[in-house]
């Protein structure tokens, strides 16, 4: 009986995505070059939203029998600008719908291919796409921002068991250096070493950090023992007996410690629980606690203080001011703003 042959759709499919077993994103006919590309240009977490993206992307083509990456420009930019359409018709977050466009960008360059979101076509449709989105009132869902307030209550309704002592570590550590849930992830015993003035971490490759150059955070002693970043990560650290590899670990039910770093997801969930234990409601219109939470929640507070943007964004990274102001604008509305004195006149 002859071999049956795979449908066309399928082999188009395989073209454009395939995945290994070691979750390295693998594009177009050069394999090993591919994946040394998916290993080193790209952050994990950018690499697993990418493949998502590029399998539904992928799976919507074949649905229709389109090439998912021609060689065309004219072609791939009419490909592209139907998919767009389809997922804002689809309901997605703006958001969504841009991450689609930088995968499908990247696969394209990646294959030495012309990106397609360069197109002329494709550029004046994300612009008239993005007017659609504003004209439905489709805002960026922002993280509720975990300021000193809510953190201290959130450490308060920790209990004292395992999961309790290294969620304090962690929401400490995470709120003192600004670290994105992905930076804490893989945090490494060898990234952190004690100071005379508290810890310094050294984190080896972010988000707005590609190239690996890395960036040392500062992490001062706090107040109290229960409020203190320094002692807390080693009140974590000592009894789990961690003197390598990750630093924060998943823990069973038993409290025993995993050798296995907490993921991402797993992060974003300590925070999500700790703030449901100290019953903190988040404000109207957020999308709720999470792990984002702890870096908002920083900016929100020094910007409440006073803190220059300078020092700021030397502790959290932020390449862009404008970025920055974003947090700043959300977290103080009140401040810089001449509104509460000129109606405090009225009095």
């Amino acid at each position: 009986m002859g071999k049956r042959k795979r449908p066309e759709a399928n082999r188009r499919t395989e073209a454009l995505v395939v995945v290994s077993g070691a979750g390295a994103l693998e594009l177009a006919s050069d394999r090993d070059r591919v994946r040394e590309t998916a290993r080193e240009s790209k952050a994990p977490r950018t690499l697993h939203e990418y493949t998502r993206a590029l399998r539904s992307f992928a799976g919507w083509c074949q649905t229709r029998s389109l090439d998912p990456r021609p060689a065309d420009p004219v072609a791939a930019a009419d490909v592209v600008t139907l998919y767009l359409q389809h997922r804002f018709d689809a309901g997605r977050k703006r958001s969504t719908v841009e991450q689609d466009l930088a995968a499908i960008a990247w696969a394209y360059q990646d294959a030495g291919l012309s990106s397609p979101s360069k197109h002329p076509v494709v550029r004046a449709f994300v612009s008239a796409l993005r007017r659609r989105y504003a004209a439905r009132g489709s805002q960026v869902e922002q993280k509720a921002a975990a300021t000193d307030r809510e953190l201290v209550e959130m450490l308060g309704a920790l209990p004292a068991t395992s999961t309790g002592v290294r969620d304090r570590a962690l929401l400490l550590i995470g709120w003192a250096g600004a670290f994105r849930r992905s930076e804490l992830a893989a945090l490494d015993r060898a990234d952190v070493a004690e100071d005379r003035d508290g810890l310094v971490v050294t984190l080896r490759r972010s988000k707005t950090d590609q190239e690996g150059a890395g960036l040392a955070k500062a992490i001062p002693f706090g107040p109290t023992a229960d409020r203190c970043p320094v002692r807390s990560l080693r009140a974590w650290l000592e009894p789990a007996a961690i003197t390598e590899g990750p630093v924060f670990r998943a823990v069973d039910r038993h409290g025993h410690v995993s050798r296995r770093a907490m993921d991402p997801g797993s992060i974003a969930r300590a925070v999500r629980r700790a703030a449901t234990l100290a019953k903190l409601t988040a404000p109207q219109g957020s999308a709720g606690f999470s792990g984002h939470s702890l870096r908002a929640g920083f900016v929100t507070s020094a910007a409440r203080r006073g803190c220059s943007e300078a020092t700021i964004m030397a502790q959290t990274g932020h390449k862009s001011t404008m970025t920055l102001r974003g947090y700043i604008r959300r977290a103080t509305p009140f401040q810089d703003n001449a509104a509460p004195a000129v109606v405090g006149m009225l009095g």
